[in-house]
């Protein structure tokens, strides 16, 4: 495979770095069978991002015979400005160059003081938390294994679960502990302003559309209760 031409982590990276945190350690080979990329796509990127500074460099075991290349978990601060280097690059400045400027600011400099990135990767991850369906939202609140968790969002077609839930974890909405995954009072906070504002917005108009069937709609939620 060419050397691999680029200057900041891209979305395959970053799940790879995600799932190597969760699992501690692992060589491209044990990373290949959790993720649907080949061995030595893997090894070239493990290499790049150690190269770049993401992650240490592996440690060399031939206890079994076979030189094996262990990978070991990397920090969280490295993980975060991994996750955020590629935010930066590839959402944060074109967005904020395109919508913002012009319109809100006059300046780029200006718009990143008032909105920084931090705060706009953490409104991003709110953002996906949100759309994500109750029925897994309710697992997540009561606690589900990162396996079955991943598999469930990989079903609702996100293709990079681990580094979606770590980008989540890194900023409090999540947290992980001991392979359970669940989500957090600052998380489900975060989701119910999310909701409530746009369901009592909806409320209101359908009570002006049709207040019959606005009054139907209340009295069926106050059975529930």
């Amino acid at each position: 495979m060419p050397k691999l031409r680029k200057e900041v982590p891209d979305e395959t990276d970053l799940e790879l770095l995600a799932l190597l945190y969760y699992k501690g350690k692992a060589t491209a080979t044990e990373l290949a069978k959790e993720i649907e990329l080949s061995k030595a796509t893997i090894s070239d990127r493990l290499k790049w991002l150690a190269e770049k500074g993401y992650l240490e460099e592996p440690e060399i075991d031939i206890s079994t015979g076979k030189l094996r290349k262990v990978y070991k978990s990397p920090s969280k601060e490295k993980l975060k400005s991994a996750f955020l280097e590629y935010y930066r690059t590839e959402i944060y400045e074109p967005v904020t160059e395109e919508f913002a400027i012009g319109v809100k600011y006059s300046s780029l400099e200006e718009a990143y003081k008032d909105y920084p990135l931090e705060k706009a990767y953490e409104d991003d991850r709110i953002n996906w938390l949100s759309s994500i369906p109750a029925t897994i939202l309710r697992k997540l609140r009561e606690g589900i294994s990162l396996k079955n968790a991943a598999k469930l969002l990989i079903q609702e077609n996100w293709k990079y679960p681990y580094s979606e839930i770590l980008g989540c974890e890194l900023f409090g909405l999540i947290a992980v502990e001991n392979g359970i995954v669940k989500l957090t009072e600052k998380g489900l906070k975060a989701i119910l302003n999310e909701w409530i504002p746009e369901i009592k917005e909806k409320l209101k108009e359908l009570r002006e559309l049709d207040f019959e069937a606005y009054k139907k709609l209340l009295a069926e939620f106050c059975n529930d209760l």
